[in-house]
């Protein structure tokens, strides 16, 4: 499987002004085209990449921010060709299908229904793509009250993605296993908020899980301020766990190794 960063930029002043891209995540494998949370520049940054969007068959969204959802729509159109042919897979958190408290639904019943299989995440709702992958839910802490992190369970292993969320005790058992691990630290060192992870989060996280490699994304102002290299750097020295911060565009095959592909076509910057 082949995982592409859309974009590493996170929160409200990080999406406004695109100091890093906010088009979401990619995995694709033989059989599989998922894209994670699309939001604003998915589209654009899908072209960008090569990534056709009429290739995308299954569309998946944690939590009802712009930051994750703005180009879902589109993006869903695309997976069915304009509408035209009703297909495609969407996972969703309930937000995203119906109004929770002061959220959503961000998603039209219109393209809802365009899509050949609409499913909520709900965790131990184990949910099967094509060939042996499976999508478990995992229920995080964010402002929005339905936000699922998730475990793609493959044949090489499991990768974690949290989503947004506040560490909080617990959170090893839902993502243990994973080899590979990506953390919306969305703040550095000294900077915590509510309903985010900080580079200390991360610290006794990766610590719990011990994973393979973890791989920062998701990055506010403050965060980029600080240099999300150097954070990545301290998780790594004080979990002796390999720890990468993600670019704008950089790839990862995970298959029995977990490589680095590196940035192919660099984003100019704003």
């Amino acid at each position: 499987m082949e995982i592409t960063f859309l974009g590493t930029g996170g929160g409200r002043f990080s999406t406004i002004y695109q100091r890093r891209k906010t088009g979401g995540i990619r995995f694709v494998d033989e059989k599989n085209n998922i894209h994670i949370d699309p939001g604003p520049g998915a589209l654009l940054l899908s072209h960008r990449f090569d990534l056709n969007p009429l290739d995308i068959n299954t569309v998946i969204l944690t939590h009802a921010h712009p930051d994750h959802y703005n180009d879902i729509e589109v993006l869903i159109e695309a997976m069915t060709r304009g509408g035209t042919n009703k297909s495609g897979n969407f996972l969703s958190c309930e937000s995203g299908l119906r109004k929770v408290g002061n959220f959503g639904p961000v998603v039209s019943e219109y393209h809802r229904d365009l899509t050949s299989r609409n499913v909520l995440l709900e965790e131990g709702n184990e949910i099967a793509l094509k060939g042996n992958i499976e999508v478990s839910p995992k229920k995080v802490r964010h402002s929005d009250p339905s936000t699922h992190g998730l475990v793609i369970k493959t044949e090489e292993g499991r990768i974690g993605y949290t989503s947004d969320t506040s560490f909080f005790e617990g959170m090893r058992k839902k993502f243990e296993g994973s080899r590979l691990l990506v953390l919306n630290v969305t703040r550095p060192r000294d900077s915590s908020i509510k309903g985010h992870l900080s580079t200390e989060d991360a610290v006794k996280l990766v610590n719990e899980i011990e994973p393979e490699v973890v791989v920062l994304t998701h990055f506010g102002f403050k965060m980029l301020d600080k240099g999300p290299k150097k954070e990545a750097e301290f998780i790594e020295e004080k979990t002796d766990i390999k720890s990468i911060a993600a670019e704008d565009g950089m790839k990862i095959k995970f298959n029995e190794d977990i490589n680095l592909r590196g940035i192919t076509k660099p984003i100019t910057r704003y």
